[in-house]
């Protein structure tokens, strides 16, 4: 525990976070644009409109998702480095 907990080491102990956050991005990229797809390959047996309104749905809550996840982590991260740095 004190391994992880220590913050006089340069920058490795950010690295997961660091990798979460971009596996994170790229999972709500990848579900975004195949949700897209799916969308618009079944628009021919769907109303058109309802089609759109989930693509975008689901758009938003990974937008609200990944959001959440930069507004916590992000200004950490920033903090860690400015405090190694030793500024």
């Amino acid at each position: 525990l004190y391994l992880w907990c220590n913050n006089s080491a340069r920058y490795w102990p950010e690295i997961p976070v660091i990798l979460a956050i971009l596996i994170a991005t790229v999972i709500m990229i990848i579900i975004c644009l195949n949700v897209r797809k799916t969308t618009r390959a079944s628009a021919q047996y769907a109303s058109r409109r309802n089609s759109v309104h989930i693509s975008t749905m689901v758009f938003e809550q990974a937008c609200w998702f990944t959001g959440a996840f930069y507004i916590t982590w992000v200004p950490y991260l920033a903090m860690q480095f400015m405090w190694s740095s030793g500024k």
